[in-house]
């Protein structure tokens, strides 16, 4: 199969009388050469004309390529060295010690990484490039805008740990149980990072090996290229709990999504926590509806099957902001957020927002996660409130030293905002 004729992108055929002409290489010199070749697997059948859409090709660069960057930035952010992943730990490459992790994204990302390679494989022994390229492009979008973002607190709340005067704790858990999941999730993510560049070494052959040599530089054990590897494996059947695992997950986001169109609905921000959730139906289908309606997320978790569903459950709960999830058959549609705004609620509202609002000035500063801060704040007595009610919290979220509620001219950046109805200045300064 042979690229078929491009087109310019409204079907006509490029000719220099008509001024339609697109340089080749003027594409692949803005865009990248692995960005024009996916653009051309993906926009339609290889031997297919093709309408050439220079937004299109933006997009795939845009959505798609530096996704994966971003994948692998936030994977160097976060893989800290005293987890000593560049020594002995990494020498256990394989499937099944990534497997170890009991975690229920490890679990799903991992389940999604055995599809995509089945589907993908299937695909290509069929000549579907195009088909497997799609679906390569799903799993990466999976990847990064649902694990990684799913994520992001397991990671942060270790490296905070890890930091100069970061507290230990992440949601009641203990020093060494963050530092144990940060370490599973950590090798989860490069080895899902590893598998995924061996996927897209046929397609994307420069990408590929950038991304590969990246994450080589954690391991003596990995070849000198990805083009040395092996296509990924797959396993042989996969299993019943991970098939239903991902079914589940698809249901669980499918809710979200169902949730948070209330949310948006209502006018009210997803950093705004609600109290409660209701669901029509139990989302899955293995749990009775009246042990989940009454327990709620306070369920025991001795049962495998109950301790999953309670996990998803957690996943749902966090994604779309609320306290509670509990089950009403008499409710009109499929899911009813609970609306009514307590003051306590908004106060915890406000706290998320500042923490937003710190976070987003510490990369103004030019901050790095492990990088202390001491932050100066002009709030009102409201606010101030807040923030000491809550002072440990705050302070290891945005891994403040020191909390300063006057202006000074010595700062490393600064921020004028709105936090509720009240105007606020923060500023902040490294150490």
């Amino acid at each position: 199969i042979s690229l078929g004729l491009v087109l310019d992108k409204n079907g006509q055929k490029m000719s220099k009388s008509k001024g339609n002409v697109v340089d080749p290489w003027a594409m692949v010199e803005k865009y990248g050469a692995d960005a024009v070749r996916w653009y051309c697997y993906t926009v339609n059948p290889p031997g297919e004309p093709k309408k050439f859409d220079e937004n299109e090709l933006a997009k795939v660069l845009r959505q798609f390529v530096l996704m994966i960057y971003n994948s692998l930035v936030f994977y160097r952010t976060y893989a800290v060295e005293n987890l000593k992943l560049k020594t002995q730990n990494l020498k256990h490459e394989n499937k099944n010690y990534a497997l170890k992790s009991e975690h229920i994204l490890d679990k799903w990302i991992l389940a999604r990484l055995g599809e995509v390679t089945a589907s993908a494989t299937a695909m290509m022994d069929a000549y579907d490039i195009g088909g497997a390229a799609r679906a390569i492009e799903d799993f990466a979008g999976d990847l990064s805008r649902w694990y990684i973002r799913r994520s992001r607190e397991r990671f942060q709340s270790a490296h905070r740990s890890f930091s100069e005067g970061g507290s230990a704790v992440a949601k009641g858990s203990g020093e060494q149980a963050v530092r144990e999941d940060h370490e599973n999730a950590t090798r989860t993510l490069r080895f899902v990072l590893l598998e995924l560049s061996k996927l897209l070494a046929p397609f994307m052959p420069f990408f590929a090996e950038a991304l590969y040599q990246s994450l080589k530089a954690d391991s003596y054990k990995l070849k000198a290229s990805v083009h040395l590897e092996d296509w990924p494996k797959m396993n042989s059947q996969p299993t019943t709990h991970n098939s239903q695992l991902l079914k589940d997950m698809v249901e669980i986001r499918r809710l979200a999504s169902l949730a948070l169109a209330e949310r948006e609905k209502a006018g009210i921000r997803v950093r705004q926590p609600v109290a409660e959730l209701k669901l029509k139906t139990p989302a899955f289908a293995c749990l009775p509806a009246e042990a989940l309606a009454q327990a709620g997320l306070r369920m025991g978790r001795q049962n495998s099957k109950l301790k999953t569903e309670t996990e998803l459950l957690d996943i749902l709960k966090d994604e779309v902001n609320v306290k509670e999830i509990v089950f009403d058959e008499n409710i009109k549609n499929e899911v009813e957020l609970d609306t009514t705004l307590t003051h306590e609620l908004l106060e915890e509202g406000w706290l998320r927002d500042l923490t937003r609002a710190v976070q987003g000035l510490r990369q103004d500063a030019g901050c790095e996660p492990k990088d202390a801060i001491h932050l100066y704040a002009e709030v009102p007595p409201e606010l101030r409130h807040v923030i000491e009610k809550n002072a440990e919290q705050f302070k290891c979220a945005v891994n403040a030293k020191f909390v300063e509620y006057k202006k000074t001219g010595h700062f490393g950046a600064e921020l004028e905002t709105k936090i509720g109805e009240w105007p606020v200045w923060l500023a902040l300064k490294k150490g």
